[in-house]
């Protein structure tokens, strides 16, 4: 079985689809399976394994054509083509799927075409009620060219019971779709962690979405609580300058703090952290969840998405509605005013956590790219 691995990014780059591509190549090579990865990127790093880089550096619908003009080429020496999400990799295999007759595997971690929608203020709509709708205009060709490709695959990998609804909504067929949870293995953190218990954090690209400007408007009534939180926003987005100058009116600029960090120390800073809250509309599923499920961190996280199938409520962790102010300080109070919730949430996350071994996402990857 040779496989040609379709990615959209890679590392350096960061994000979870490039942690997974490198993992699963990493995995490949050590079982000695015959393999290639095509990506995006102009680092010059090199593996042992071998590695096609298309620049970024182009215009992008050049970018576009060389990516599925090398695709084409490669993959007339491969059994099947991976793609790493249906748009910037999917539509190209799906293209080569149709002149030299490859078959091909996609894996889904979101909706696309939702959001681009919502980072380009085409719509204010969560998720699952943008699934009701068919869109026009840019919006309306991503949603017709993400399901074409989705449908037209031999096989669908989702990390989550939900990702596979919202496939199955595509109209895709559901013998096709194959949940994997991603694999999890904790972080290595190379110097001491610093443990201050006021400190809440919370992390995420800074899109509408991820809810964190309610983490800023409710931080006085946080306050109440406990004189001494502080918040700590990691990341980097389009909603930045907003959530810069929502702190600045609320003149709590001492006690919210909002940064762009290497994941190295972000995880320093999860690890030590006193809660971790992540207001989500949206998650395929999050592995800052299970980052902090083997840290022993309590979690306030809402019921939207793969959540509830990684944080189990008042067993691992508290749910709540998105951006529910309520029901958030509610939370809160809830671990800070019990500390032995904490031990109960650490106690039982071990048998979640098992869900993620990553010996088993490999294989069981394996085993239907083999059965395409």
């Amino acid at each position: 079985m040779k496989i040609l691995l379709a990615c959209e990014i890679f590392p350096p780059d960061i994000g979870g689809p490039a942690t997974y591509a490198m993992d699963l190549a990493l995995w490949m090579k050590e079982n000695h399976y015959d393999f290639e990865v095509l990506c995006c990127g102009d680092d010059t790093q090199s593996y042992d394994f071998t590695i096609t880089r298309i620049s970024r550096k182009s215009f992008v619908l050049i970018r576009y054509v060389r990516y599925f003009l090398k695709l084409f080429f490669l993959a007339k020496k491969f059994d099947v083509i991976y793609a790493q999400g249906p748009i910037s990799s999917g539509i190209p295999a799906y293209l080569v799927n149709n002149i030299l007759g490859k078959k091909y595997a996609v894996k889904v971690v979101g909706d696309y075409a939702w959001e681009s929608a919502r980072n380009s203020n085409a719509t204010e709509m969560g998720i699952d009620n943008f699934q009701k709708i068919k869109m026009v205009g840019k919006t309306g060709i991503l949603q017709y060219l993400e399901r074409l490709t989705v449908k037209n695959a031999h096989a669908v990998i989702v990390p989550s019971n939900y990702l596979k609804n919202i496939v199955m909504g595509w109209g895709v067929k559901e013998n096709k779709i194959n949940v994997i949870y991603n694999s999890f293995v904790p972080e290595e953190i190379t110097s001491d962690v610093s443990v201050n218990p006021n400190s809440i954090v919370t992390t995420g690209r800074l899109v509408p979405w991820k809810g964190f400007s309610t983490l800023i408007k409710i931080m006085p009534k946080l306050l109440e609580i406990n004189k001494n939180f502080i918040l700590n926003i990691y990341g980097s987005g389009p909603d930045e300058g907003k959530l810069l100058r929502l702190i600045k009116e609320a003149r709590l600029e001492n006690k919210v703090f909002l940064s762009c960090q290497t994941r190295q120390n972000i995880m320093k800073s999860v690890r030590g952290a006193g809660i971790f809250i992540l207001n989500t509309g949206y998650e395929g599923l999050s592995h800052t969840l299970l980052e902090c499920l083997s840290a022993g961190i309590p979690i306030v996280t809402t019921n939207t998405g793969g959540n509830p199938e990684v944080i189990e409520d008042g067993k691992t962790g508290l749910l709540v509605e998105y951006d529910n102010e309520d029901q958030i300080v509610e939370a809160v109070k809830k671990i800070y005013s019990d500390p032995k919730l904490k031990e109960l949430f650490k106690t039982n996350a071990k048998d979640i956590l098992k869900k993620f071994e990553k010996e088993k996402m490999m294989s069981s990857t394996i085993k239907i790219l083999e059965n395409v």
